[in-house]
């Protein structure tokens, strides 16, 4: 089975999109799209019609975790891939960034760090990551937010 790797880059308000089969070569064009509905509805557009010039093919896509200003993009991803078996990947970015580094990369845009999602996708993604599951974003920032409370709980129990 084909797959085509999506890298995506989240920004404050928009995103950068990359495409790339399993030899590593781009399909079409590096895109940036706002987080917006008219955003999502290109998006939309683009993914479906590449999946109807690729049908056979398996569509994953990874976002680095950006401190929640991923989630809404996973989300939308999340529901428009789920009909054909998608898969959806929030990245831990640190691991993102050493496999970068070991092609010796040290100028970074947006569209390159996109780029380097889709390979690390392709090529190196680590056996801990786990598609993206919506339902578990809610009980880990309670566990956050509860872990945190405790945390300064007990900082000011120490200072006093």
């Amino acid at each position: 089975m084909n797959s085509l790797f999506f890298g995506i880059d989240v920004s404050k308000g928009y995103a950068d999109f990359c495409c790339i089969n399993q030899a590593g070569s781009r399909i079409g064009e590096m895109a940036k799209f706002d987080d917006t509905p008219s955003g999502h509805t290109a998006v939309k557009r683009l993914v479906e019609g590449l999946k109807t010039r690729h049908p056979d093919a398996q569509m994953v896509f990874g976002l680095e975790n950006s401190g929640g200003l991923e989630r809404n993009w996973a989300v939308f991803l999340k529901d428009l891939v789920t009909p054909f078996n998608g898969k959806v990947f929030t990245l831990n970015p640190l691991a993102v960034k050493k496999f970068l580094e070991r092609d010796l990369h040290r100028n970074i845009t947006d569209a390159i760090s996109a780029q380097g999602i889709a390979n690390y996708l392709r090529q190196g993604m680590r056996p801990a990551e786990v598609p993206f599951e919506d339902s578990l974003s809610g009980p880990i920032s309670l566990y956050r937010c509860l872990r945190n409370a405790i945390s300064r709980c007990a900082q000011m129990q120490n200072e006093l």
